[in-house]
């Protein structure tokens, strides 16, 4: 058995990440024992448990990164883990990350942002109707990074939630106006459960209520985990139609533990990790 491996785990509103070097032998494996070896480490009781997982290499100044749910598979965004990586790298100016042209820097004393640059147009919005056991419901379907769908004004059911990640095939997020600022709860794919915090459901429903209403915030998205905060830039050009040119999303990522875990060779990633232990040393 093998310790040599060093992680990292940070959260951001609860909603929690593992962070691995990323390894030329970790690119080099097939997508199949990669997700294999993902999910083992992301496994909240035979593994160090997570929401997702965080391939970091660094190269010179220049930083790469991928992003893993769960589940194993890539995704193409993730708001709260960049956040977490401006908290891990920790420099003073902005760090350039490709994933969905975005940049992280650090904001103030524990304060960290993401901005993503002209990430979403008006013809990326729609809105659909969805029909559910207990009504109808308005459902505004919008990409920022990966795709949500949000509803606004509902307490949902856990049976409601689970329906429309299938319906729609995206993460659910259902929001809330409580005084000066909004409750949310996102169902994520990939995790195919409710966490604690979703930066890019953030960042959707702000751009949703900038093409519904032209809100322009600043908002304050509060979930479970805690609170985020989302500021729009927008385009204003006489001879163009606005939209948002910039969303910056702002929070406090912490840093929850590090250590050394087993290298990728000694991680059993086809049965759980109590297959290894001793016959007789566990009733």
């Amino acid at each position: 058995m093998s310790f040599a491996s060093p992680f990292w785990k940070y959260h951001c509103t609860g909603n929690d990440f593992v962070f691995k070097e990323d390894s030329f032998y970790l690119q080099s494996l097939s997508e199949e024992h990669l997700a294999g070896w993902i999910r083992a480490l992301c496994q909240r009781r035979f593994g160090i448990g997570a929401d997702g997982c965080v391939l970091l290499g660094k190269k010179d100044d220049s930083y790469s990164f991928r992003y893993f749910n769960a589940d194993g598979r890539q995704a193409d965004f993730c708001g709260n883990a960049l956040l977490c990586v401006a908290k891990h790298v920790d420099k003073p100016a902005k760090i350039q990350l490709k994933m969905s042209g975005s940049f992280v820097y650090p904001e103030k004393e524990d304060l960290y942002a993401c901005v993503l640059e002209d990430p979403i147009f008006p013809s990326d919005y729609a809105m659909h109707t969805y029909t559910h056991l207990y009504g109808s419901w308005e459902v505004h379907c919008i990409t920022v990074g990966v795709k949500h769908a949000v509803v606004f004004g509902i307490t949902p059911s856990l049976e409601a939630l689970k329906d429309l990640r299938m319906q729609f095939d995206a993460n659910i997020t259902f929001v809330e106006s409580q005084g000066d600022h909004l409750w949310v709860k996102t169902y994520e794919k990939g995790v195919e459960s409710c966490t604690y915090g979703c930066g890019s459901a953030s960042s959707a429903i702000a751009s949703i209520l900038y093409f519904l209403h032209n809100e322009k915030g600043p908002f304050i998205i509060r979930s479970l985990g805690g609170f985020l905060q989302v500021h729009l830039e927008e385009e204003d050009q006489q001879d163009k139609i606005n939209h948002i040119t910039r969303i910056r999303l702002v929070g406090f990522p912490q840093l929850t533990c590090n250590g050394f875990g087993e290298s990728y060779e000694s991680w059993n990633t086809k049965r759980s990790q109590r297959s290894r232990i001793p016959r007789g040393a566990y009733s």
